[in-house]
Parts: C-alpha cells; structure tokens; sequence
C-alpha cells in the first residue's frame, strides 16, 4: 500500500534556499551591477588630484552599508501592508529634524541642505524621498475611496472638449475640486510634506522640490484619487510646460530676480552657457565637451581629459558626461537599458497585485528613480537647468546610496509578499 508522505519526510529546504525563496533574481542582480558600475565609475570619474583609490573604498563602504541595508529590509518580517504609514511618519520625522540640523550648517556653492560629520556628509533630502513614498503608498491607499463615486457635477462635463472648455471658463472648477478634496482627507500627510518643502525651499534645493513634488503627484495620480480629473491635471501640465519654455528665455530677468545668485547664475547659463564659458557656464560647456570626446566607444575606462580640473563635480552631479566621454555613447546606452530594465521591472510587479499600498509602493519607488535619471540627465545635456541631482546608482555620496540601498529593499520585500499572496491564491484554487 502506497503511503502518505508527512511532514517530516519532506525534504527540508537549505537555509540558503529560504533565504533567497520569493527573491527577484533579475531585479536584484541587475541592481547588484549598477552598484559594481557605480564604484568603477566613480573611480574613474574622480580627479588625480583627490585620491580616486581613497574615494573608491568610501564609496566602496557607503554601497556595503546599502546592500545591508537592503538585505536586512527585504528579509526582516516588516510588513508594509499595515505598518508601511507608520514607517513613513518615522521617515518624515527624522528627515524634518535633519532639516532643521541642516539650516545652521554652513552653505555648500550657495546652498545648504547637508550635515556634515567628521568628514562625511549627509543628505537629508535623500532620506525623505523613501519616506515619501513609504507614508503617501499608504496614505492615498486609504483615502482614495472617498474618490469612487464622481463628483456631484460630474454629469454636466462628459468627454474631453467640454471638459477642457468647462476649466478654461470656469476656473472656480478646479479649485472646488481641490477644496472638496482637502476637506475630506486627513490632512496630517500633506501638512508633514509642505514643511518639507519649505525646508528644501529655504535651503534651496530646487531639484529636491522636483523630485519630490514628481513622486507626490505620481502616487496620487495611480492611486486613482484624481481619476475624473485627469484631463485637467494634463491641461495644468502642459500650460506649466508651456510657460517654462516661453517665459524663460523671454522673461530671464524677471525669472532670475527674486532667486539667489547663485540659481540666477545656473539658469542663465542654461539659456546661454557660451554667454558665461568663464564662470556659470563652463560646467556645461565642459559638459558638452567631454560627451563630445567620448564618441561612440569613448576614449577608454581613466582616460577622460574633462575630469582633471576642467568639469566640477565630476564624479557626482556631471558624473555621466565623464561615463559618456570614457566609455560612449553605447557604454551610457547601456547603464540606461539596465536602469530602465530595473524601473520597468518594478511597475511590472506593481501590477501582479490588486493590494493598491504595494502597487503605490512599487510606483513610487520607481517614479523616484525616472525622476533622478531625468533631471540629472537634463543637466548633463542641458536641456533642463543644473539642480545638483545625482544620477541614481552611479554618483559618488553615501546618503544616495544609502537611500538607494533603503528604497530597492522596501522593492524586493514587497514583490517577495506579492509572489506568497499570488502563490496562496492559487493553492486556494487548487
């Protein structure tokens, strides 16, 4: 007679094996070569003049604390489907107390916004990007049913033409919108992030604004809360993206009147960068150079002419035209196609759930990362003005690495619970 195996004839899995059950391998491995890639990268990105072998093993020590970072977020039993707004606030809370360190540190090339340390700087700001993500995934997870049933008007403006025509005429549309919005949701969340804001106003950290304000407004709009809006949150995008190409370059003065000088000096060499090669706009110019150099297959790994002196910040905001002059344009391609294959593979698993705080979670941390490509990469290029955003996974700095390292485990923690939630799904079909 055939028997029954038991529990303990099972064959017990290896503790390597439970280690790793429910772990991404092509997600985690391709972040495991941004970060090989990142410290070769810096290496070779960091003037003679400053010990490239001395700032390879910093960064070399910053990466290993991320990956543990990583390691000990993906396996601690930290469940983010009920305490991830609870991280979120503890985020939010060291990060404004870091703030408010930061605004009596001296100003770094006319801006504050750093700690330093016994010659290590932290970046609060980078910080408060994940816990952003961790406090608005639950938060507009919670609030969006207020948003199932459309507005009471919502009868009078079917399809896009009267839409359109209903919030040029009308503009007391929007703003009801807003009020009724505001009046009905916990106001805590949004309070926590305007004085973050003005904390990164203050500094001033423009880019940080950015970034931020991007993955606010790209979690609300996939949390489904402004769903029936949607044509005038595009309408709004576009008279801003309008205006910034119309106004700036016909209106710099005006612009560039209540900035710092410093700002001043950034955009009016992203208008004009030959008009100040001597001061604001070598940067960019030096930028455009060392791309230029490189060529398709680059000059080779430490051979980058534009690193010694004639680019600033070589090895962390304008670190990708000195990747781009060593290695080319098919190297740059590359680093891209790895990043965008690790972006892509977080929104893919962003929907494999119907759990909407994982999916904002998912979204969140992947509109962190476009968001930083982008804006680094328009400096670099010039088609947006120089923030001071460094390009994820590649720039020397501990506190982006770090946050890096503190995102990717929140990621893969995540896709671990979406892969058990799926597999006990299917068992109960079974």
């Amino acid at each position: 007679m055939m028997q029954v195996p038991n529990e303990q004839s099972k064959p017990k899995k290896h503790r390597g094996q439970r280690f790793f059950r429910g772990l991404d391998l092509p997600l985690i491995t391709m972040i495991l070569a941004m970060y090989g890639i990142g410290m070769v990268a810096v290496a070779n990105a960091t003037p003679i003049t400053d010990d490239p072998t001395g700032t390879l093993f910093k960064q070399m020590g910053f990466d290993i604390v991320a990956l543990a970072i990583l390691v000990a977020i993906y396996r601690l039993p930290i469940n983010f489907r009920s305490r991830g707004e609870t991280f979120g606030w503890a985020g939010i809370g060291i990060s404004l107390f870091l703030f408010f360190i930061a605004m009596f540190q001296p100003a770094i090339n006319g801006a504050k916004g750093w700690i330093r340390l016994t010659g290590v700087s932290i970046q609060p700001v980078e910080f408060f990007k994940v816990a952003l993500v961790l406090l608005f995934s639950s938060y507009f997870s919670s609030e969006r049913s207020f948003y199932k049933q459309p507005p009471v008007y919502s009868a009078e403006v079917q399809g896009i033409v009267p839409k359109l025509r209903r919030f040029i005429h009308d503009p007391k549309f929007m703003l009801r919108d807003l009020l009724q919005f505001v009046t009905h949701v916990r106001k805590g969340p949004l309070l926590a992030f305007f004085i973050g804001e003005g904390f990164l106003f203050l500094f001033p950290d423009m880019g940080g604004i950015l970034v931020t304000t991007g993955i606010l407004a790209i979690i609300a709009l996939s949390s489904g809360v402004f769903r029936n809006h949607l044509v005038k949150v595009v309408a709004i995008i576009a008279l801003i993206a309008t205006g910034y190409y119309w106004i700036l370059p016909n209106f710099t003065h005006l612009v560039t009147s209540w900035m710092q000088p410093y700002q001043a000096s950034r955009l009016t060499a992203y208008l004009d960068p030959w008009a100040s090669a001597d001061s604001s706009g070598t940067q960019i110019i030096n930028s455009y150079y060392a791309m230029s150099n490189g060529g398709w297959f680059g000059r080779g790994l430490g051979d980058s002419l534009q690193k010694n002196g004639s680019l600033p910040e070589a090895n962390t905001d304008f670190i990708m035209a000195i990747v781009g002059e060593e290695v080319g344009v098919i190297g740059v391609f590359v680093i891209l196609a790895i990043l965008l294959y690790i972006v892509f593979r977080i929104i893919y698993w962003s929907f494999q759930t119907k759990n909407m705080n994982f999916r904002l979670l998912l979204i969140g941390v992947a509109a962190y990362l476009m968001l930083q490509i982008i804006i680094n990469l328009g400096g670099v290029t010039g088609t947006l003005p120089i923030t001071g955003i460094t390009f994820p996974f590649i720039s020397a700095g501990g506190s982006s690495a770090v946050s890096l390292g503190m995102a990717m485990g929140v990621v893969l923690s995540v896709i671990r619970r979406i892969k058990e939630d799926n597999q006990e799904k299917n068992e109960g079909k079974e």
